[in-house]
């Protein structure tokens, strides 16, 4: 009796662990025209330098209605930012202060894209095919750049592998910045970590390095959860580390990125 208890619970463990290890799953994005969305992102940022320090804080909240859905998987949003928050402190006894700084940089110069409605694009493998034109409303804003802001935007998607993935799969991505005499190129590396009936979860992990102006290394780690459902992202968390060197001169910059994603 015994030994048969033994092995029914050994059988039960077999199909327990048996249950969803193998499974694989597509990786597209199928959201429906109407689905609505809220988004709420924040980025922290410090700056460590031999003379000086800046802590940095940039966040957005913003949503998300699907206007189409293309043949082809391609799907339009209309998106509305509802909220942008800039906060910059430091550099003291390089500008004056951070008093000195905000008044160089306005005191929010992300007010000016609130209450606007832009338009993205996305592949149905995630991909950005247009992203919202900061860069309309950002031009005119004194000491920020609306290329940077585009290009840190496209950081919070993820780009799907073109085959299905289980658990373990392991696939990355990859792209440039080119600008001001710096080359730096950023390898994000995605792996599943773990699927359920809702969501597919994974680990972030990747290097960053750079030459030219600048001699540049670091490292990226974080996770991201997708839902099943309808392929959307609905957390990201991401921890960048980067070393930089400018004639001679180190400096370290960290930062804490966190994104969530909720259908309303």
């Amino acid at each position: 009796m015994k030994k048969s208890v033994l092995a029914i619970f050994a059988l039960v463990a077999i199909l327990v662990a048996g249950c969803g290890s193998g499974e694989e799953v597509e990786l597209r994005l199928k959201p429906k025209e109407g689905d609505k969305y809220k988004v709420k992102m924040n980025m922290d940022m410090t700056m460590d330098a031999m003379m000086m320090q800046m802590d940095m804080n940039i966040g957005m909240d913003y949503s998300m209605e699907v206007n189409n859905v293309a043949e082809n998987g391609d799907v339009s949003f209309a998106t509305v930012f509802e909220d942008m928050r800039f906060d910059v402190d430091g550099l003291d006894g390089i500008l004056g202060g951070s008093d000195e700084l905000s008044g160089l940089m306005g005191n929010n110069p992300l007010e000016a894209v609130i209450g606007k409605e832009m338009s993205m694009v996305l592949s149905s493998r995630n991909g950005i095919i247009e992203s919202p034109d900061l860069g309309e409303y950002l031009d005119d804003a004194q000491g920020m750049d609306a290329d940077q802001m585009d290009r840190f935007y496209e950081q919070m998607f993820a780009f799907y592998p073109e085959e299905a993935v289980a658990v373990g799969a392991e696939w990355d991505a990859k792209y440039k910045v080119e600008e001001n005499g710096m080359n730096m190129t950023v390898k994000t590396i995605y792996t599943v970590s773990e699927i359920t009936d809702e969501m597919v979860k994974g680990d972030v992990g990747g290097e960053v390095t750079g030459s030219g102006l600048a001699e540049v290394s670091g490292k990226i780690e974080g996770h991201m959860n997708i839902n099943r459902e309808d392929g959307m992202v609905t957390e990201v968390v991401l921890d960048q580390m980067l070393e930089m060197s400018i004639m001679g001169l180190g400096t370290s910059i960290n930062t804490e990125m966190d994104m969530t994603c909720e259908k309303q």
